[in-house]
């Protein structure tokens, strides 16, 4: 006869407990809802270095009657009222749920609203708030590759105005940096091989009169011409001797070229 086997002792039988890990504060529903209040009402206390609320336009969603475009560009409307009445209910399982949540408020206010809105703009400091908490808090960032997301839209929405033609940074991978975005710079036209004020003059006439002349000889002939030029129609004064200008020193024609060739370019191109 086969032995009988022995009845398991109470003490022998394995809990649900003893099979799972001890949950950490944050990831029960009871911990969660603690929490997560607290994260609300730091939103709510949250100001930017003005004294000005930054969540002041996140504390409800607006009225359908006054607004019913929203509804219909955001499928998945949520507000921080929205979260806090799910919290005292118990709602959440956890903090990862509650940050997808606020996540997809963010995602929407940025959809919804021009990039150069207020909104958008208290929308990104909500997002950097909301970031920097859930770091101190949720266990979920203790692994390396966890990667924060908002909450998907629901099933069957016609997401093409909400999802579609925007790209929405939530829904890109958490990052210190965000991508740049394409930046357009006018062009002042083609950049000439030497400074402007030196760029050797066009040719004024069909021949050229400074055809076949380097750089230099075509400073040297503007120079000339512009000394041996008399103005018989307006004299302020004598003549001033040749020998006194020293035009052979270095420091003259340092100092009186450049001003002399940008006035002759001038006015032989216009």
């Amino acid at each position: 006869m086969p032995p009988k086997k022995r009845k398991a002792e109470p003490e022998d039988i394995p809990t649900s407990a003893s099979k799972r890990q001890k949950l950490l504060p944050g990831e029960d529903p009871e911990s969660t809802t603690e929490l997560g209040l607290e994260l609300i009402e730091a939103f709510k206390n949250a100001k930017d270095r003005h004294g000005r609320s930054i969540t002041a336009l996140f504390l409800t969603l607006p009225n359908k009657r006054d607004l019913p475009e929203y509804y219909e560009t955001i499928k998945l409307p949520i507000a921080l009222d929205t979260v806090e009445d799910r919290l005292r209910k118990h709602g959440y399982s956890n903090l990862t749920v509650v940050e997808s949540d606020l996540k997809r408020m963010v995602s929407n206010a940025k959809v919804y609203n021009d990039d150069q809105s207020l909104v958008y703009t208290d929308a990104e400091r909500v997002r950097k708030q909301l970031c920097a908490w859930m770091k101190e808090n949720n266990p979920a960032y203790r692994d390396p590759n966890y990667s924060p997301f908002p909450t998907a839209l629901p099933t069957g929405a016609d997401t093409t105005n909400q999802a579609n033609n925007v790209t929405v940074e939530e829904d890109l991978p958490e990052s210190d940096e965000r991508p740049k975005k394409p930046t357009i710079t006018l062009s002042r036209g083609p950049k000439t091989s030497q400074p402007a004020e030196l760029a050797a003059p066009e040719s004024t006439t069909e021949s050229g009169e400074f055809a076949g002349k380097s750089f230099n000889q075509v400073q040297e002939q503007i120079v000339q011409e512009l000394i041996d030029y008399v103005d018989e129609e307006y004299v302020c004064g004598p003549p001033l001797p040749r020998s006194e200008l020293d035009w052979n020193s270095s420091d003259t024609r340092a100092e009186i070229m450049p001003s002399l060739i940008r006035s002759e370019i001038f006015l032989r191109v216009h």
